[in-house]
């Protein structure tokens, strides 16, 4: 009687299966050759009929042809394994076609093995024979038929022969799974250090082998006793994971490809699950059923095995993520059903904010492999397949390195295995058997470097397609600048990209994965994330474009927010994001998808029907301003009435006190009511006069005139009262507090004249106060606030010696008081105020040794405030300025690298800020302030792109301030500035139309401020940059009569603020610019211009007044004097 075989193949290789079978039946007319059909061998779990079926046979042949091992013949070769245990006249044999790898299944190597060209070929057919006669044999040389090393592809089921060194993380796994089957088994380790190796080769390969790691010698678990009938799903999470998740159960479902209900019955189950009408449970029974009805055996089990669990928060929305998250952990407590996670650590913190997946998981922690096993990982393969280390000690020399490297970056690991692969590539052309790498070329990080560079090397003609598939498509970069992998499908790529795509993934480079799930699109992904570390270039390119990219990201997030939630117009791109959204719209276009740019202009096309609402209601605020400013004369009616009554009961009392001297009690009595009744009068005053300065600061077109109308109105009211009580020291106080917010105010709207007035009058009255009572902390500090005052206006004026005389008095009574009392945390703030308005006031007159000394002394102070108390908020925002003041020392200093660093501390201080506080406008104006800052580093360090990301991130919240409070005059000079800022990156990069639409709307945004206040040196200084700006486009644009009357309108502006303050070096330093567009645009006649221009720089340059960018002005304007030279350099 003949044998039987099972012939066990892979369903994709069915037409070499029937062949080979074919053979066999013709050799061995006698034996039964069992060849399972199709049908059951579909799904993903192990049916009874085939263990009869092998248990049965006689021989076991194991075919692996070019589509490599199945998943179903790994069941079959472990039930084999059993089976053959107890059979001693039992044959395994395993047929490999030459040129394919063979699987690392344990005991393999013990086989017969027949390897051949045409494993259907007679001469194969005959080899196979002899192994099943008892002659068996396996090859002389495994290493020629096996690939232990995978580089960056994860270890599978197949490669658990190859899987070294985590016998106790997957004994731990396997624990976790028996004794909490409740719980979601969670393996979290850094990135490459092998948790999905470890879950398939280590956890799923044991439970489909049913047996522990060789190490362990407890029993295997009840709960396992049938694991290898279990229906194994694994999945990443993508962009809609419960989706994912359903599509893993469909494939069990066997329905046909081309099933019309196919996308209906997907998205019932979708929908129910999201809402709670559906379970995981609800799946499995569904997929029992569905098993049923097509005669298949039902599975004993379920493990839903999720990879890369950190998409479900970098790629999925919340709703659906969070359904996910309770999907998971409700099916986990299901008998049935076994779940497994991987997780990077890095996403612990987004797990803790998960509560439901938080609650219920089970933690094993995946540590990097340290040196002593290392060298087991990496000689041990080679040992077994019969393969040598030249010298000896290489392998130990490549795990010793890979063990140091991985300290800093468990990366590493991955990429030992990577270099490893290329070794044993190069072994097996070779044929020699021997892993040959001299010792001191072990670079393991730059091996994954050096192969992407090879391929670049070789296709410099495409690097624009290059850098576009790996920052555009296949990263997602987060807030923090650091890019994750993103799966992007085929249809996102061009023919020309996905043909680059096809090389990258195949060998020798395989930098990119490419696959199919369930007869959906064909995606990419890159194949392991170190690509994003270790390749230089690549960093390079992310960092080039960081703040477009974690745009795009955000973007790409919310227009699947958007679609998910039925394209409700709540959640489109409203304000400054969508002002953001349609700049970058406007410069990169060709980077976004279809389905971006749709949304975008779908949201664009909302906000302006929003607009026109908008418009229709402005009439309505017309009328409410009006209604403001009568409110503002009424206030002072009311100061008049509340003021006086007050003071008039003061009076009453006074006098009733005075007529009861002779009655001691009650002359006490309303001495008592006197003083209710006055500090009932003060406190009305101090409120009402807050709340009409205040008021006043933001009633919009208000004329300087009408406000200084009403404010003398508050003044003379408080006047009358404080001389009715000229013996009362808190009156006068008042008037003294009076005078300093009604030179605030009018400071605020430009009338910068009236303001000093103002402020002088009240440094006088608290000098008075202050000699009438010295030792009063009160008295002095509000004396230091006038000095400040004033300072600030002169320094507003340009008047730079002035200013700093009044700081530096301020200084001295800061430093008395703060020597006086140093536990004192307000006289220390104050302390550090002062030395900051010094360093303010050097650094505007050139002094900039002594700005960075004045500077660092207000830090420290800061500091060492913030130091004592982390939950002090003034504190917090205190010292983002100084860390910002430093930066501007450092920047003028061209020391571009401190400037920057010093600019980030500050704009984190403020981002926490802002977190704690969204609504806080100052907050969000100092984020703005930081981001332009961090702008102008980037600009002049030369990455254009980057600095024009960061002014449009600062324009975009200015914008949004401006919205909020239209009145604030800072606001429209800020958006100004922003405006110029943007077009001067626009200007570089030749983008000239967009550049002077920015002029112009910088322009626009600073000519009424300047006309309201014709003494205001700040602003007429911006008035005059804005011409600038316009006179250089122009210039550029080839419109010389245009730039000429541009440069003559900014040299005109100079002009007159140097009539008032000569010492104004600002001023001179723009004049000089001025000066030298004219005198170029002249020619021979502009001899004049630039010889008046040389005459202002070049003393300022000799006193070190001027900094390295406008020092090199001089030579070329020398060489300007001796030849016409027609077109004026950008100074700016």
């Amino acid at each position: 009687m003949g044998q039987r075989w099972f012939v066990s193949y892979n369903s994709q290789d069915q037409a070499l299966a029937d062949r080979v079978a074919s053979a066999l039946r013709t050799r061995l007319p006698d034996s039964q050759i069992f060849f399972a059909p199709a049908s059951l061998r579909a799904g993903g779990y192990w049916l009874p009929t085939l263990a009869q079926e092998i248990a049965a046979a006689d021989v076991f042949l194991l075919l692996v042809g070019d589509k490599g091992l199945g998943r179903w013949q790994v069941l079959e070769y472990y039930e084999a394994l059993d089976r053959d245990l107890n059979r001693p006249d039992r044959r395994l044999l395993f047929l490999l076609a030459a040129g394919q790898p063979a699987p690392g299944l344990p005991f393999l190597g013990q086989l017969h093995w027949t390897v051949a060209a045409d494993p259907a070929s007679d001469d194969a057919v005959a080899r196979l024979l002899d192994g099943a006669s008892g002659a068996a044999s396996g090859p002389a040389e495994l290493w020629r038929h096996a690939r232990p090393y995978l580089g960056l592809l994860a270890m599978t089921e197949a490669d658990s022969d190859y899987f070294f060194g985590r016998e106790a993380e997957t004994a731990a796994t396997l624990g976790a799974l028996a004794d909490t089957p409740e719980s979601v088994a969670l393996l979290i380790g850094n990135s490459g250090v092998g948790k999905s190796s470890l879950a398939q080769a280590g956890v799923i390969a044991a439970l489909k082998r049913q047996a522990w790691p060789a190490q362990t010698i407890s029993p295997w678990p009840a709960r396992f006793s049938e694991s290898r009938r279990w229906c194994f799903l694994r999945m990443t999470p993508g962009e809609r994971p419960v989706e994912e998740l359903v599509r893993q159960f469909e494939n069990e479902w066997l329905y046909d490809a081309t099933d019309p209900d196919a996308e209906r019955r997907r998205s019932g189950w979708v929908a129910n699950l999201m809402d709670g009408s559906s379970s995981l449970a609800g799946l499995m029974a569904a997929t029992l059923k569905r098993l049923g009805e097509i005669g298949r055996e039902a599975p004993s089990g379920f493990l839903v095995y999720v990879d890369q669990g950190e998409e479900l928060y970098v790629r999925a929305e919340a709703s659906p993520r969070r359904r996910f998250s309770e999907i998971l952990v409700e099916g986990a407590r299901d008998p049935r059903l076994s779940v497994l996670m991987s997780l990077r650590a890095d996403f612990t913190g987004e797990l803790h904010a998960d509560r439901a997946l938080f609650d219920a998981h089970r933690r094993i922690d995946v540590p990097p492999v340290r040196a002593e096993t290392l060298r087991l990982i990496v000689e041990e393969p080679a040992r077994r397949l019969g393969a040598r280390f030249d010298p000896p000690n290489l392998g130990a020399d490549i795990a010793a390195r890979a063990d140091e490297e991985s300290t800093a970056d468990a990366g590493a690991l991955t990429l030992m295995s990577y270099m490893l692969e290329d070794m044993w590539s190069d072994m097996v052309r070779r044929g020699d058997g021997i892993l040959r790498l001299r010792a001191d070329s072990i670079e393991l990080g730059r091996v994954l470097a050096h192969r992407a560079d090879a391929f670049f090397d070789t296709h410099r003609v495409a690097v624009k397609e290059i850098e576009r598939i790996f920052t555009l498509k296949l990263a997602s970069v987060r807030e923090d600048g650091e890019p994750v992998r993103r799966r992007a499908r085929r249809s996102e790529f061009s023919d020309a990209e996905w043909r680059l795509v096809s090389e990258l993934a195949d060998a020798p480079n395989r930098l990119i994965v490419t696959a199919q799930r369930g007869g959906l699109e064909t995606y990419a992904e890159v194949a392991h994330e170190a690509i994003f570390k270790r390749w230089g270039r690549l960093r390079e390119w992310v960092a080039s474009r960081q703040s477009f990219l974690v745009w795009k990201t955000g973007v790409e997030s919310k227009r699947h927010e958007w679609s998910e939630g039925a394209e409700s117009e709540d959640l489109l791109l409203r304000g400054a994001p969508l002002t953001q959204a349609q700049a970058w719209l406007a410069t990169h276009a060709e980077d976004l998808d279809e389905a971006e740019r749709d949304f975008i202009a779908r949201s664009g096309a909302a906000e302006a029907a929003l607009r026109e609402r908008a418009e229709a209601e402005r009439a309505q605020r017309e009328a409410l301003q009006k209604r403001l400013l009568r409110g503002a004369f009424a206030a002072v009616v009311a100061v008049s009435i509340v003021g006086a009554a007050a003071i008039w009961k003061w009076r009453e009392a006074e006098q009733q006190k005075t007529e009861a001297e002779a009655q001691k009690h009650e002359a006490q009595r309303q001495s008592e009511i006197a003083e209710r009744n006055f500090g009932a009068a003060k406190s009305a005053v101090d409120g009402l006069i807050f709340d009409i300065t205040q008021g006043l600061r933001d009633v919009e077109g208000m004329r300087t005139e009408t406000g200084m109308r009403i404010l003398d109105r508050v003044s003379g009211v408080v006047d009358r009262l404080a001389r009715s009580a000229p013996d009362r020291p808190e009156l006068q106080r008042t008037r003294k507090v009076m005078l300093d917010e009604i030179g605030t105010t009018l400071r605020t709207q430009g009338a910068t004249a009236e303001a000093l007035a103002r402020y002088r009058e009240g440094l006088r009255l608290g000098e008075e106060l202050a000699a009438r009572d010295p030792e009063n902390v009160d008295r002095r500090r509000d004396l230091s606030v006038s000095h400040i005052n004033i300072g600030n206006v002169l320094l507003d004026q340009g008047k730079l010696a002035e200013a700093l005389v009044e700081f530096r008095k301020d200084l001295a009574i800061a430093e008395a008081l703060a020597t006086k009392d140093p536990s004192s945390t307000i006289l220390q703030r104050d302390l550090a105020v002062s030395h900051e308005k010094v360093g303010d006031a050097l650094r505007e007159d050139g002094d900039k040794t002594g700005a960075l000394d004045a500077f660092r002394k207000s830090i420290g102070i800061r500091e060492t405030l913030f130091a004592r108390n982390k939950s002090d908020r003034l504190a917090q925002r205190d010292l983002s300025v100084s860390h910002e003041k430093m930066g501007n020392i450092l920047a003028d200093q061209d020391d571009l690298p401190g400037a920057r660093v010093e600019y980030q501390k500050s704009l984190t201080l403020r981002e926490d800020l802002a977190k704690v506080d969204p609504g806080n406008m100052l907050w969000q104006r100092d984020i703005s302030v930081s981001r332009e800052k961090i702008a102008n580093v980037l600009r002049d360090q030369g990455d254009k792109a980057s600095a024009l990301a960061e002014y449009r991130k600062s324009l975009a919240i200015r914008e949004m301030l401006a919205v909020r409070d239209p009145l604030n005059t800072q606001w429209r000079r800020d958006i100004s500035v922003s405006h110029n800022k943007i077009g001067d990156i626009l200007r570089d990069q030749n983008s000239n139309a967009e550049a002077r639409d920015a002029y112009e709307k910088g322009l626009a945004a600073i000519e009424p401020l300047a006309a309201r206040d014709p003494l205001n040196t700040m602003w007429q200084r911006d008035l005059a940059i804005s011409n600038e700006r316009i006179g250089l486009i122009s210039q550029k644009a080839g419109n010389m009569d245009g730039a000429r009357r541009a440069f003559q309108a900014e040299l005109d502006i100079c002009q007159r603020i140097l009539q008032r303050n000569p010492d104004d070096i600002q001023t001179r330093l723009i004049a000089v610019f001025a000066l030298w567009s004219l005198g170029r645009l002249k020619g021979a006649e502009g001899r004049a211009d630039i010889e008046q221009a040389l005459a202002i720089i070049k003393p300022l340059a000799a006193t070190d007044r001027v900094d390295a960018y406008r020092r090199g002005w001089i030579p070329i304007m020398e060489a300007d004097l001796a030849k016409a030279v027609a077109r004026p350099q950008d100074g700016r």
